[in-house]
């Protein structure tokens, strides 16, 4: 084999180990259930937001998430309390049930709480139903806010897409001084991305793939100074799917000493 071939795919197969396999995303795929190569639960946001978030202290920060799952129990293993809203269409297999028991059973059962947002199954009209989603979540919303005195440090958006722009005007509120706004799929709302830079927020987009087969943008908003830190003075550190750490190249770091 001619030895360029050869370093070709040599380097190509140490690629696709390395991005694909030791990061989840094959068992991921496979099972359509976000997660890294030990099953443990990934969010269904991009692997550059993963990446970013897991370096950061988030130990002492409450959360509110509108569309909970792998991402419920992936940050109530890095939060101090989450709120999670789902829709409930209280019918058997409904995912709100699933994600229900899945909580029970995990062992930070205690910090996340859980609120279904109780919608019928079937719809004549759809703008009505839209209505009624709406008003319904705005009622869970105002529920949660009237027992978190506190405001939040993290509010995630991953819910329906006509919602995301009304509930990420109606929240900015209701975010900590230093807090983030963390939205899905910005791609595909650009209209609620736009509405929080005419609030006044910054914007970082994390553009990628997501622990299944699909790419996307995950963008975080927020104002003047984040107010999380890193984990440890290495930031970023390995990735979160790296064992090994990296070599530092500083040398001579004490030169202007």
């Amino acid at each position: 084999m001619n030895r360029s071939v050869f370093n070709f795919l040599k380097s190509s197969l140490a690629f696709i180990y390395s991005t694909y396999f030791k990061s989840g995303y094959f068992r991921s795929a496979l099972f359509n259930k976000p997660c890294d190569r030990d099953g443990n639960p990934l969010p269904l946001l991009t692997y550059p937001f993963i990446e970013y978030i897991y370096d950061l202290d988030l130990s002492k920060a409450s959360m509110l998430e509108f569309g909970g799952g792998n991402s419920t129990l992936f940050f109530a293993n890095k939060v101090n309390k989450i709120y999670s809203v789902e829709p409930n269409f209280n019918r058997a297999n409904d995912w709100f049930l699933i994600l229900q028991k899945a909580i029970a059973e995990s062992r930070n059962s205690e910090k996340i709480k859980l609120f279904g947002v109780d919608l019928p199954e079937k719809y004549e009209y759809y703008p009505d139903w839209v209505k009624l989603v709406n008003q319904r979540t705005k009622k869970i919303i105002d529920q949660i806010l009237s027992r978190e005195k506190d405001n939040f440090d993290i509010i995630l958006i991953d819910g329906w897409g006509f919602q995301r722009n009304w509930i990420a005007k109606y929240l900015v509120n209701s975010l900590s001084e230093g807090g983030m706004i963390i939205v899905d799929n910005t791609y595909n709302c650009p209209q609620c991305a736009h509405s929080l830079r005419e609030l006044g927020f910054n914007q970082i987009n994390f553009k990628g793939h997501a622990p299944s087969t699909h790419g996307d943008c995950t963008s975080i908003f927020f104002k003047g100074n984040i107010k999380f830190q890193p984990k440890s003075f290495r930031f970023p550190k390995n990735s979160f799917y790296r064992k090994k750490e990296f070599n530092p190249w500083e040398e001579d770091i004490n030169f202007l000493n």
